[in-house]
């Protein structure tokens, strides 16, 4: 095996980059999205095309003809209860590819238009919408003084005031159940779910829009997706693409219990422990979660922290510039709208400090390039933070991460730091006969992502991460 450096090795635990590319990759991920646009080019509204394997679909309770198992089937997505894609396309050459067209809240009165959403690689859904549930109602009284909202979420305007005692009737939820649907002569509008004592369990209500409408099929749902797993620099990494239809202003659905109103196309990644991120590449995209919404314009994302289940577990953080060469490879050319990825907003001048607390250290797939056999399946687990650590929370650098998370507390001679800008930090450096150059961002004060490329006598390995706070 060839010798690398022993802060090289300390280090690939610190930084991460896309996973480095498979000789027929490329052409791999083009056949898959050539298969997609060919065999889904008739997917109607609320249904499902099967686009490129590998995919694994189980139906809802009761239904009985199903089938889902081969690319060009099509199916109703309220008859979808969950689906898997994956990406082998080291070890098989497959690339999953699945395509929906979804009414979320389009008027009925418009057959045409569809939300389209694009999964690819490895990627989870499962629906939030029970099939063929029934409307129900019942009344709550409420606690104390509550204010109604015209939308989930105390940003939105105020309706009307009520006091401690008033009985109103309940007709929906949001997705998360922490907002209530008043519809009544009293109020019609949304009020906290802690604010009342209601005659019924909510769960049984039916998930409704900001505007009270029941949900559509698939309008509501949860997922998870791959990390820093592009198999190779043509490809993206594993995501759902989602673009909404020309003519209509705004669209609502929620993603793992976050609300999300979009009029544009936008590209959701979500980690179960970790972070949901919902970046805009064209228009602009309100997003909302714990009681608080953000407005996230194009050429810049929002994260949302999950829990270990992956349901929103905070509130969005202020929008940030995406990375370009991760949007640029995005497959938008089969998409329904054609469009121009817009360029990352300008970063922010005020550097953001990671919260004090415990850490979290989640690693991605190991890749190497010309190294000798089990290199890759060596630095993986064994350079990996066997367990939580914590940060100050009153500054950050590359050398207090390293520090916290493997007391490290010196650099390696002649290592040039940098700062591009307030909240990324780079270094390069020469090590073992080999040279790296890595770099680290805070995205917001709960969470860090990072890249890395390390090339010693003509072996080169890279290996992606996200840390994340896991509590105080």
């Amino acid at each position: 095996m060839k010798r690398i450096g022993k802060w090289t090795l300390f280090i690939l635990m610190v930084c991460a980059t896309q996973v480095a590319a498979q000789a027929d990759c490329p052409s791999i991920v083009q056949a898959a999205l050539d298969a997609t646009d060919a065999q889904c080019s008739t997917t109607a509204r609320n249904q499902a095309c099967y686009g490129n394997v590998n995919l694994q679909a189980a139906p809802q309770p009761g239904i009985g003809d199903f089938t889902f198992n081969a690319p060009g089937d099509i199916v109703g997505v309220d008859a979808i209860s969950s689906f898997s894609l994956s990406s082998q396309i080291k070890e098989t050459g497959e690339w999953g590819v699945a395509l929906m067209q979804l009414q979320a809240n389009i008027p009925d009165s418009t057959p045409g238009q569809n939300v389209t959403f694009l999964l690819f690689g490895d990627v989870q859904i499962t629906n939030g919408v029970e099939n063929g549930a029934d409307a129900v109602t019942f009344s709550a009284i409420t606690q104390a003084a509550v204010n109604v909202y015209s939308g989930p979420s105390t940003d939105n305007s105020l309706v009307i005031g009520l006091v401690a005692g008033d009985s109103v009737t309940l007709n929906g939820r949001s997705a998360d159940g922490n907002w209530l649907h008043v519809s009544d002569s009293a109020a019609i509008g949304w009020v906290q779910a802690d604010a009342l004592t209601p005659d019924g369990d909510i769960e049984t209500l039916t998930i409704v829009d900001s505007s009270g409408a029941a949900f559509k099929p698939m309008q509501a749902f949860y997922f998870r997706s791959g990390i820093g797993d592009a198999p190779c620099a043509e490809a993206p990494d594993s995501g759902i693409l989602v673009q909404t239809p020309a003519g209509v202003r705004q669209i609502q659905f929620t993603a793992n219990d976050v609300n999300i109103s979009l009029g544009s196309t936008a590209y959701l990644q979500a980690q179960p422990g970790g972070l949901m991120t919902t970046s805009v590449v064209e228009g602009q995209a309100t997003v909302e979660a714990g009681g608080a919404s953000v407005v996230v314009p194009e050429g810049s994302f929002t994260s949302v922290p999950l829990d270990a289940q992956g349901r929103a577990a905070g509130t969005p953080s202020q929008p940030q510039p995406y990375d370009a060469t991760k949007m640029a490879v995005l497959p938008i050319r089969i998409l329904p709208r054609v469009i121009t990825i817009a360029a990352p907003i300008s970063a922010g001048g005020t550097a953001i400090i990671p919260a004090a607390g415990e850490w979290q250290w989640i690693t991605g797939t190991v890749s190497q390039a010309g190294c000798e056999a089990g290199v890759a399946e060596f630095v993986g687990p064994a350079f990996t933070p066997k367990a939580p650590f914590r940060l100050p929370g009153d500054d950050f650098s590359m050398l207090i991460l390293v520090s916290a998370a493997f007391g490290q507390r010196t650099a390696p001679p002649g290592a040039e730091f940098s700062n591009p800008d307030p909240n990324t930090y780079v270094v390069d450096f020469l090590d073992g006969g080999g040279s790296g150059h890595y770099e680290v961002q805070v995205i917001d004060n709960e969470h860090i992502e990072g890249q890395f490329s390390y090339t010693t006598q003509g072996c080169t390995i890279v290996l992606p991460f996200v840390v994340t706070r896991i509590g105080d």
